[in-house]
């Protein structure tokens, strides 16, 4: 293999490639060598990823990359040229034919073999079978082969096992708890494929590397099902989102995709775009299921780069606002519309092209996943697959009922305070295994980009749902079915939004920050555990040429019998922090410090974890925004347990004046300022005078 990246159009590409064939061929030991195998890997100029296609002509490369990225994203973007990333021969010799045997047959060498309780993968020759009960061992694991079970091995060393027939035996069926248990994997599996998918061929820092999107799957009814352990505010969040999209276009049809960020449809903030796909089975007329991934666009416009503006009037600040609509139809790609929506209004996004790249990696994503639906559909039938999803949320239900009956018949309450007064109330009345969660008392919805949603609201109590638990369970919407959730109209949990943007409030921080609040305020309420750090630290900052977003960790709060962590990411987000090495390639500016802050975890018998401090150094003018919390008291603690410290961030310009940074902020930095962040730590548990 050697690597090249030229313009594919650049003449010297054949010569490269017939000096591999040589090369290849030269180094196989045999006079009759020759080429079997001949791999292009190709890619869009401005793309990380490239894509790998077999060739026998170096001509047709153009064409089969364009299948292959038809294939896999549904479009192909016309006018955008292409860069040869490196080439691959394979060069083989002939080789004399194995005989196969089998260890049914007779012979004493074959009955010998058959019985063996163990053996190597190596010393089995490819094409015969191993009948259990044998274990099979190798450099990397072993495997069991059960009584009733037969392993093939192939010419390349796989081993397939079947279930089959023995004597006097029957086949054996699946119990029917491992069925569900495999049907359970399969869904899981299913979305994280989806997320790798996604991950591969995205093109932005913000989904590529800080992992900043959610896949999942719904039932037929828009349910939230299985999810990767991607990021639990956008999970819990897309079945309130699908449903929504559903109502507006309620007859989709295979090759349809909706895209939406709209907050009134169940969106979060206007960067987390949604993207949906029905899935249909054979002569069913009405979607089985459904397949969703939310993805945080680093630029999605606004009044300032990276669509995290630190104060906003009114929701079209925020950046494009996009209504349920077709991306694709029936398989035809509506993208170029999109493209045209983005470039739109008074506030349009400032990097079009990076958009339409995460959103095919989007697609791309929810294509994958829908052939592997369709394949378990034609294996298992559409009654077998709507059965095993709902058998997934009846666990869920079951689990979250038993766990509220613990509590009898109680009332429990707790109250927050964001950093400038405003309030978040919770009155949960539990009765017979059930709980009714009110949110009655929260003010009233904000001018600025505060405000949550329904869907985020829904998301915060499954996921708290799920903790407090405590088991394996799926995060999914049966956790819901005990539950009553109420919230105020007109407070900043539950905004009116018009159909004109100009006329709806913001969301950007409720999204990131609302979320984390009502996570502390919900296990406030069931005082199990301390309060965690609070706040995501959002930062965004760039300018006309590029912007980068990302959420900074900090101390998770403490429980009884367990210390609070340390500078990590908590509760409503579980995004990766961008890489030294990314961050300083890709974007003007240098990391000074990245380190634990030491003593900001509060006291306790078990301690509160310990935030971050995170130093940056720009090289270019950029501007900064700011959208954090907890910068005026720190987490509470729990059972005598102390507050974790609150969090600090300043500006020091080339000159030394440092500025203090109000919680929402944002500023002008100059080539040499320098921007600290100190984020907050977690509560800590129990009295700190008890500690032995």
């Amino acid at each position: 293999e050697q690597s090249v990246l030229l313009p594919w159009d650049e003449p010297g590409i054949s010569s490269i490639e017939q000096d591999l064939v040589k090369e290849a061929v030269e180094r196989v030991p045999h006079a009759d060598a020759c080429v079997d195998q001949k791999y292009a890997f190709v890619r869009l100029v401005g793309q990380d990823t490239p894509l790998g296609v077999s060739y026998e002509e170096l001509a047709d490369v153009p064409r089969l990359y364009e299948e292959k990225f038809r294939k896999i994203f549904g479009y192909f973007p016309r006018g955008r040229s292409l860069e040869l990333h490196s080439l691959r021969v394979r060069a083989v010799g002939p080789s004399s034919e194995e005989k196969k045997e089998s260890f049914e047959g007779s012979g004493e060498e074959i009955k010998s073999s058959r019985n063996q309780p163990f053996m190597s993968r190596e010393e089995i020759p490819a094409g015969t079978e191993v009948l259990g009960p044998c274990l099979v061992a190798d450099d990397f694991g072993t495997l069991w082969i059960d009584d009733g079970w037969r392993a093939t091995k192939g010419d390349r060393g796989s081993l397939l096992l079947e279930s089959v027939e023995t004597e006097g035996k029957k086949k054996k069926e699946f119990p029917e708890v491992a069925r569900r248990e495999l049907f359970a994997n399969r869904f899981f599996c299913l979305a994280e494929e989806m997320g790798a998918q996604l991950e591969r061929t995205a093109l932005s820092v913000n989904v590529r590397e800080r992992l900043d999107f959610s896949c999942a799957l719904l039932d037929g009814k828009g349910y939230l099902v299985a999810n990767a352990p991607h990021v639990p505010v956008h999970l819990g969040a897309l079945g309130v989102c699908a449903r929504k999209i559903i109502e507006t276009i309620p007859e989709l049809k295979p090759g349809d995709i909706v895209v939406s960020n709209h907050p009134a449809f169940g969106g979060s903030h206007l960067p987390d775009v949604t993207v949906l796909a029905p899935v249909f089975a054979n002569g069913s007329g009405r979607p089985v299921a459904y397949l969703a991934n939310r993805a945080h666009h680093a630029e999605i416009g606004g009044a300032s780069p990276g669509s995290m503006p630190a104060s906003t009037n009114c929701l079209a600040e925020e950046g494009v606002v996009i209504s349920p609509q077709l991306l694709f139809a029936g398989g035809e790609s509506k993208m170029v519309q999109i493209e045209e929506l983005l470039r739109s209004g008074s506030y349009p996004s400032r990097q079009v092209a990076e958009n339409l790249a995460d959103l095919s990696a989007q697609v791309a994503s929810l294509r994958l996943g829908m052939d592997a639906m369709e394949e378990l559909l034609k294996k298992n039938g559409a009654e077998e697959i709507s059965l095993r999803m709902a058998e997934m949320g009846k666990e869920s239900t079951d689990s979250c009922g038993e766990y509220l009956k613990n509590f009898g018949d109680c009332e429990l309450r707790a109250e927050q305070f964001l950093d400038d007064g405003d309030s978040l109330s919770l009155k949960i009345d539990v009765a017979d295994g059930r709980a009714t969660f009110d949110f009655s008392g929260t003010s009233l919805v904000r001018r600025d980009g505060l405000n949550a949603t329904e869907a985020i609201v829904t998301s915060a109590v499954c996921y708290c749902l799920r903790v407090l638990i405590g088991k394996e369970l799926p995060l999914n919407e049966g956790l819901l079915s005990p539950v009553t959730i109420e919230i105020p109209k007109g407070s900043l949990l539950s905004p009116e939004f018009l159909e004109d943007p100009l006329q709806c409030p913001g969301v950007a921080g409720g999204n990131v920050e609302i979320s984390q609040r009502v996570v502390d305020l919900i296990f406030s309420a069931f005082g199990q555990v301390a309060c965690s750090q609070g706040t995501m630290n959002n930062l965004t900052f760039g300018n006309d040429q590029f912007s980068h977003y990302e959420t900074i960790g900090g101390g998770s709060g403490a429980a009884i019998g367990q210390d609070g962590e340390s500078a990590v990411q908590v509760h409503m987000t579980n995004t990766a922090i961008t890489d030294p090495e990314v961050l300083e390639a890709r974007f003007p500016v240098r990391l000074l410090a990245f380190r634990k802050r030491a003593g900001s975890g509060g006291a306790g018998s078990w301690p509160g974890g310990e935030g971050i401090e995170r130093e940056y150094l720009f090289e270019k003018t950029v501007t900064i925004s700011l959208l954090t919390q907890r910068r005026t008291t720190g987490p509470e603690g729990i059972s005598g347990g102390l507050c974790g410290l609150p969090g600090a961030q300043f500006l020091i310009g080339e000159n030394g004046e440092k500025i203090d940074l109000k919680s929402i902020d944002s500023i002008e930095a100059q080539s040499g300022d320098r921007l600290i962040l100190r984020t907050p730590g977690g509560g800590g548990a129990g009295d700190p005078e008890l500690i032995a």
